[in-house]
């Protein structure tokens, strides 16, 4: 009877543990799209062993763990270069903005007002009495100061654009670390205790990527699991504490 109740016992721990491989596997399926996932796998392992009159007897299968399929060094990579796309993309809109402000196609250009403004000086220098010479002066530095005004004007809205930007992005900053600490100490917290935090660190990477869109940083993954994220080679977050920005004029 013992040695049925022992075969029973092999094959519900087989069931139990293939059960929860399959689980793991329709997890992956149903993330597919899911960009923020990392596929995992279930890892079997064989289940303690009995010795019964002389001889070893195994029990059987179980699920030692569920690990995530992750390159870190990848995922570092990406968010290195999610950062620079983002700085480039963001300079791409103010420099195209500067850059039809002194654009050379029209004929208020600022380069094209200079050469008339010129021009006008030196036919009066040809005539210093003439009225039609002064008065050409006269307007073609108007037109001109009036063009300067104009840029001057722009350049400080986009200036003050830029500073909303920035405020806003600071914001973000401090709110995205905020959470990354957070998830630190839950990863943490779940994996010391035996538990599966993948779904947590999946979320946390999301995050790293968001944050990495915003701010220049750098990324170390400590012994215990835990992120410490540098940026300009000082802490914005480390285990469960995050150090937030400010602006400063």
């Amino acid at each position: 009877m013992s040695s049925l109740n022992a075969i029973l016992n092999t094959a519900s721990n087989a069931v139990t543990a293939y059960q929860a491989a399959i689980s793991v596997t329709g997890q992956n399926i149903a993330n597919a799209d899911n960009d923020d996932y990392s596929i995992q796998s279930a890892n079997l392992s064989t289940t303690y062993s009995v010795k019964s009159r002389g001889n070893i007897y195994g029990t059987g299968v179980t699920v030692s763990s569920v690990t995530r399929s992750v390159n870190q060094l990848l995922e570092n990579t990406l968010t290195s270069e999610l950062s620079n796309q983002a700085a480039l993309e963001e300079a791409r809109v103010y420099m195209s903005s500067i850059e039809d402000l002194f654009s050379e196609d029209s004929d208020d250009s600022l380069n094209t007002l200079l050469d008339v403004y010129w021009s006008a000086w030196e036919d009066l220098s040809n005539n210093p009495s003439g009225e039609t010479e002064q008065n050409a002066v006269y307007d073609a530095g108007f037109a001109l100061t009036e063009r300067m005004n104009a840029i001057e004007d722009a350049l400080s809205d986009l200036t003050d654009d830029m500073t909303g930007e920035i405020s806003s992005a600071v914001t973000e900053v401090n709110s995205i670390s905020k959470q990354i600490a957070g998830l630190n100490l839950a990863i943490v917290t779940a994996e010391s205790s035996g538990a599966n935090a993948n779904d947590l660190a999946d979320e946390r990477n999301s995050l790293v990527d968001d944050l990495g869109k915003r701010i220049d940083i750098d990324i170390t993954v400590k012994e215990d699991g835990s992120y410490l994220i540098l940026t300009n080679g000082l802490p914005l977050v480390e285990d469960g504490i995050s150090y937030d920005l400010s602006i400063k004029q």
